[in-house]
C-alpha cells in the first residue's frame, strides 16, 4: 500500500551568509535531482527553478524575513527561507520542499530541510539512503530521516534533541555497532551514522516492524511515543 513519507533534517542556530547558504543549496540540489525523476524538477510559484548560483542566490535573497515597518527591514536572524513544489509534473503527485538556512540568535528556532509527500510508489530504500546522505553532506544537520509523519510526531516533532528513529535515519549519538539483520548501518559521515531499520517502510500495524524501531530507539537512548496504528 502506498504511503506518503517525509524526509527531514534539523539543526540549531548557525549564522551563515547568503553565499554560504547558496553553496550548500547548489551542492544539495546537484545531489538530489539525480536520485529520481520525481526529484528533478522544482518550481517556485509559477516559475521553474534554475540551479545556477545567481538564480539560487536570488531565491534565497527573496526568502529573507522582514519586519512589518514601512521599510520592511531585513531580520538577519531569520536566515533564508525557500518553499518549492516539485515532481515530474505539478499535479496530485506533487512534492513540497521547504528549507531554512542561516538562522541564528536567542529567539530563533530551527534550521531545516523538509520534503513532504514522498510517495512509496517510487521511493525505495536506496533512494531514501541517498536522500539522507545528501541532506547530511550538504547541510551538516544534527539529525535527519526519511520517515512517516506519525514517526516524526512520535519523536516530538521538529527539534534537534532527539533523532527520529524510523525507516532510514541519521544520528550523532554513540555508534550502534553490529546490528541484527535486516537493520544495518548504511554509511558513516560527518561524525554520525545512517541506519536502515529495514528495506521497506515501517508499518505501524506490524509487530515486527514496531519491535525493530523500539529496539533501535532503546539502543540509542530514545523514548518515542508508540506509533499510532491505522
Amino acid at each position: 500500500m502506498k504511503q506518503l513519507m517525509k524526509a527531514v533534517a534539523y539543526w540549531g542556530e548557525r549564522r551563515e551568509s547568503i553565499e554560504q547558504c547558496t553553496e550548500r543549496l547548489m551542492d544539495f540540489m546537484a545531489k538530489v535531482r539525480g536520485l529520481s525523476p520525481r526529484l528533478q524538477y522544482w518550481n517556485e510559484g509559477e516559475e521553474r527553478v534554475r540551479y545556477d548560483a545567481d538564480s539560487l542566490r536570488a531565491i534565497l535573497e527573496n526568502g529573507r524575513g522582514r519586519d512589518d515597518t514601512p521599510q520592511h527591514k531585513v531580520i538577519s536572524e531569520l536566515g533564508f527561507l525557500l518553499s518549492w513544489m516539485g515532481g515530474e509534473e505539478i499535479n496530485d503527485d506533487y512534492i513540497l520542499l521547504t528549507a531554512n538556512c542561516g538562522g541564528y540568535g536567542a529567539y530563533f528556532g530551527l534550521n531545516y530541510v523538509i520534503f513532504r509527500r514522498l510517495s512509496t510508489d517510487w521511493l525505495n530504500v536506496d533512494i531514501a539512503v541517498e536522500l539522507v546522505r545528501a541532506m547530511v553532506s550538504s547541510w551538516s544537520p544534527e539529525h535527519a530521516a526519511v520517515c512517516s509523519p506519525d514517526a516524526l510526531s512520535a519523536a516530538g516533532g521538529a527539534q534537534i534533541e532527539v533523532p527520529i528513529v524510523d525507516w532510514v535515519f541519521f544520528h550523532r549519538r554513540q555508534r550502534t555497532g553490529a546490528l541484527k539483520a535486516p537493520s544495518r548501518v548504511a554509511f558513516e559521515l560527518d561524525g554520525g551514522e545512517c541506519i536502515v531499520v529495514q528495506d521497506s517502510p515501517i508499518r505501524p500495524d506490524h509487530l515486527q516492524d514496531r519491535a525493530r524501531v523500539r529496539d533501535l530507539a532503546k539502543l540509542l537512548g530514545v523514548s518515542p511515543k508508540p506509533a499510532r496504528q491505522p
